[in-house]
């Protein structure tokens, strides 16, 4: 029920703050893990920064080696292609999970959701990576049924079915 001025108490589940704190920190370090596997593939290519040269070997920053097989320009772009998706997703993620955390849902479905979202992701990461069809579609689907869990935990929680 609003107050003054419509101002609404909040009340946040010490579980689901838990949860959500993991969360984020899991997706923090997923990501983190990521980036650095993806610098390394891009660094044994050759494309990281010139000025690098001297400490990682030469380096051309933006292009490859032109002696690199297919496998490893598909390696890299698979990278690319999860870093690019993570750009797209973990943000409104984060959005959804701390937002929602705010709107007095059940917190075990918000806990729920947080560590089906997190553990979609990191399978989807390594599907993507490793050529895993349809494991990887799968896990897509999951992690956005996990986010549409989440809004609907915290439309629940602020009154709206």
């Amino acid at each position: 029920m609003a107050g003054p001025l419509g101002l609404v108490p909040i009340v946040v589940s010490a579980d689901a703050l838990r949860a959500t704190a993991l969360g984020t920190a899991a997706l923090f370090l997923r990501g983190s893990v990521v980036h650095s596997l993806e610098g390394k593939v891009r660094i044994a290519l050759g494309a990281h920064p010139v000025e690098d040269s001297a400490v990682i070997g030469k380096q051309q920053f933006g292009h490859r080696r032109q002696d690199c097989s297919a496998e490893e320009l598909d390696t890299y772009r698979r990278y690319k292609r999860v870093l690019a998706n993570e750009l797209e997703n973990i943000p409104l993620a984060h959005t959804a999970m701390w937002g929602a955390l705010l709107c007095n849902g059940n917190p075990r479905a918000h806990a729920i959701a947080t560590g089906v979202f997190v553990a979609a992701r990191v399978i989807f990461d390594i599907a993507y990576i490793k050529k895993l069809q349809p494991l990887r579609s799968i896990s897509f689907m999951i992690s956005q049924g996990a986010l549409i869990a989440l809004i609907a935990n915290g439309l629940h929680g602020l009154g709206f079915f």
